[in-house]
């Protein structure tokens, strides 16, 4: 318990010499993010996942990042990024989204071999959960082509992930019946590989 209090303290320690910086324009985020227009914290520990996978035979390395909060003991949201990049490519990078109409030309490797990194968008979403029913309150995927993902690596496991932009609604036909607006920029240690 003694440990966990002194993360906490150490992280909100980070947390307020980052944002209390004289240079407005640094890149360190906080640690709350929006999904449509609502505001969720990300825990101390887990509130970012990453998964990370060399794809050799396709010339690319693929991180998924996961961005999970809550919203008091109401909500919880999830947000997730699908990033590929050549071999070559730092992970710290601004990522372009990656959309396809066509669901048959998903070829996302000629797109990264063309542009270094990119956001996969169809294997990219969201869900906004109702923590006491476990009823899903909104799901989207596909962030829109107008946005960018930017990745910064601050060493040590920590990541800032930066995100303005909606991800799409889509009803059983694949069409779109609206978008879910969210705003993340958010500092913190990642978990996983």
């Amino acid at each position: 318990m003694k440990q966990l209090t002194k993360s906490i303290l150490f992280l909100s320690f980070a947390v307020f010499l980052f944002s209390c910086s004289s240079d407005d324009s640094s890149s360190s985020g906080g640690n709350t993010f929006k999904v449509n227009n609502e505001t969720f914290t990300m825990q101390p520990s887990g509130g970012i996942i990453l998964l990370n996978q060399d794809l050799i035979s396709q010339n690319m390395k693929r991180s998924s990042f996961t961005v999970t909060g809550l919203m008091g003991t109401s909500k919880t949201a999830s947000v997730s990024f699908d990033l590929f990049r050549k071999p070559t490519e730092s992970i710290s990078g601004t990522y372009t989204i990656y959309d396809t109409d066509d669901a048959s030309s998903d070829d996302i490797e000629t797109f990264i071999q063309t542009n270094n990194r990119g956001c996969l968008g169809w294997t990219s979403s969201l869900q906004v959960v109702n923590i006491a029913t476990q009823q899903i309150l909104n799901s989207a995927n596909n962030p829109t082509t107008a946005a960018t993902i930017t990745i910064i690596d601050n060493g040590n496991n920590s990541y800032t992930i930066q995100y303005n932009g909606n991800y799409r609604n889509y009803n059983d036909d694949f069409v779109v019946t609206g978008t879910v607006p969210v705003e993340m920029n958010v500092t913190g240690i990642a978990l996983g590989n």
